[in-house]
This record gives structure tokens, sequence and C-alpha cells, in this order.
């Protein structure tokens, strides 16, 4: 395999850039890059990926977990379930200090993305609350679509299942 991992600090609040490089014998030609502002491998039975931590609003983040699949990087639902209680981890810490909309905002996200359905609606239903509170109508209507988001993804869940 002649295919490389490359990381790129562009600056603090740009972040960096994980760049995918192939090595044909003669030249290296880059196949696939990922922004991120944080990195961490994931690792599970014989599955290897990263997750990348996109910044949010100050010091959250959405956090997606990616894997190779030999073209392109591509979102792994296993490998994000295994890393999940890190973030889960990140964003409780945080709450606890700063009861914030944006903390609930990512860790709904990262809850939808573990398939917690449950805790999402909640946390989705608690950032919604601050913000409201806080009169800003436009993170109001963020919280609205990630919540159409986690529907769509409990429907798409549960049809799977019937199937």
């Amino acid at each position: 395999m002649n295919d490389y991992l490359w990381g790129v600090a562009i600056g603090a609040a740009a972040g960096s850039q994980l760049k995918v490089i192939h090595w044909n014998g003669t030249s290296f030609k880059e196949i696939a890059d990922e922004p991120y502002h944080k990195i961490d491998l994931v690792k599970r039975n014989k599955k290897l990926g990263i997750a990348a931590w996109h910044m949010y609003l100050g010091d959250s983040h959405i956090v997606d977990v990616l894997k190779w699949n030999g073209e392109k990087l591509v979102y792994d639902q296993e490998l994000y379930s295994t890393y999940y209680p890190i973030i889960e981890k990140f964003y409780k810490n945080k709450i606890r200090k700063l009861d914030a909309w944006y903390y609930w905002y990512c860790l709904a996200d990262a809850q939808i993305k573990a398939n917690l359905f449950d805790e999402a609606s909640k946390s989705i239903k608690k950032g919604k609350s601050l913000a409201k509170k806080l009169s800003m109508p436009e993170v109001v209507q963020d919280f609205n679509n990630l919540s159409n988001v986690l529907e769509k993804k409990k429907e798409k869940s549960f049809s799977s299942l019937k199937r």
C-alpha cells in the first residue's frame, strides 16, 4: 500500500488539514483531505479509524469518525459508537462547568451519530431551552434542524430493523 497520511497545520482558528497522499513510484498525488482541529485514532477489533474534531463554537466541536475505504475517508458507524464515550465524557465535563447551549448541540449531534436517540432528544430539548432563554432564534432553528436529522435517522433505523 502506497497511501500515506499527512497532517498540515494551518492555524489555530482555521485548524489543520489531514491529507491522504498516494505514492505511485515516481510522484506523490493528494487523493483525499479532511479538515480538523483535533484528531484521535480509533481502534476496534482490526478496524482503524480517525476521530476528526471540527471546531463548532469556542471550545465545542462536531466529531466525525472516519475510516479509509481504499478510495476516500468515509463515516464509520461502528467506530463512532466505540469512540462515543470519549465525546460524551468531554461534553459532560464541559457542561458541569458551564451549561451552554453549544455544548448541548454538539453532544446531541454525537448522540444522533451514535444512535442514542432518547439521549439526543433530551440534549436537543435542553440546548433549545437555553437558546430560547437567551433569545437566540437562529440557534433555536439550528436545534429544530438537528431534531429533524434525529427524526430522519430514527425512521431510517427503525425501518431497517423491520426488514
